[in-house]
């Protein structure tokens, strides 16, 4: 004996999800707040205890990766993959970013804010080291709008700091 049975493999793909329009939920198509983070993988000495991916500052490595990130940036902000966010927040984390020239790590902030929506509140982050920080980067820094470091503090104590590396 068969026993009867509608088909229905159509109905729940007809049906689920139900179409999303701009007057059914606008917010969706609105922008969304986001914050974004840029690696900067240089640092003076590599810690024996770091386990990011990090690389020694040598001559012109910096720049060409910078140069590379640029060129990144602008393939995003082509592709229009980002340009639904409105960035709210920041951060240049690496690594230590305070390792590279500050006029090219501010380049890259300067654009970022001419090719996506940076707010104007936006509170920017970069990480620091006593070692690679100076009073003349902190000025450029601040003038590119970076307006909050992080200082990464391993030990306050010479001799651990000198056996961590």
């Amino acid at each position: 004996m068969t026993v009867p049975y509608e088909r229905k493999d159509n109905e729940f793909i007809a049906w689920y999800p139900p179409a999303v329009t701009r007057e059914a939920a606008p917010s969706v198509w609105e922008p969304a707040e986001a914050a974004f983070y840029i690696h900067i993988p240089f640092c003076t000495a590599i810690c024996d205890y770091c386990g990011f991916a990090v690389a020694r500052v040598k001559d012109s490595q910096p720049l060409t990766y910078m140069d590379a990130l640029r060129r990144e940036i602008e393939h995003y902000a082509d592709a229009g993959v980002l340009g639904n966010y409105r960035f709210t927040c920041g951060h240049f984390g690496g690594g230590t970013p305070s390792a590279v020239d500050p006029a090219a790590l501010t380049g890259v902030l300067d654009l970022v804010r001419e090719r996506f929506e940076v707010t104007a509140d936006a509170e920017i982050t970069i990480e620091v080291n006593p070692i690679s920080f100076t009073l003349e980067g902190a000025h450029q820094y601040l003038d590119a709008g970076i307006n909050r470091l992080s200082f990464g503090v391993q030990s306050f104590n010479d001799e651990t700091l000198k056996t961590i590396g």
